[in-house]
C-alpha cells in the first residue's frame, strides 16, 4: 500500500443534458491508491446543500495506460442510486 499521505484530490466542472436541459456541476474528488494498482475515489457534489455523492474502485493496468471499474453514486436530479462501469484511457 501507498503512504497515506498520497492522497488524490481535485474538483471536476461537468456539463451532461437532462430531460433536454443542459445542466453544468462540480463535484469534489479525493481519494488515492491502494496497492500500487487500485484507485479509490470519493466524490461529493460543491454545493453543499446538493445531495450528490459516490465512490469508484478502478484497477490500474500494468502498462499505466488504462483505468477500468465500478462505481456508485447517487444522483441528485434522478433522486435514486446508479451504478457503471468505467473505462478510462490516457492520452
Amino acid at each position: 500500500m501507498l503512504p497515506k499521505d498520497d492522497l488524490i484530490q481535485g474538483k471536476l466542472n461537468y456539463s451532461f443534458k437532462f430531460k433536454e436541459e443542459k445542466i453544468t456541476d462540480s463535484i469534489n474528488l479525493y481519494g488515492r491508491f491502494l496497492y500500487a494498482s487500485y484507485l479509490r475515489l470519493n466524490y461529493e457534489n460543491c454545493d453543499d446543500f446538493v445531495k450528490q455523492f459516490g465512490a469508484a474502485i478502478l484497477e490500474l493496468d500494468s502498462t499505466g495506460s488504462y483505468l477500468d471499474g465500478n462505481y456508485i453514486g447517487y444522483g441528485s436530479r434522478s433522486k435514486k442510486l446508479f451504478k457503471a462501469d468505467v473505462h478510462l484511457k490516457k492520452v
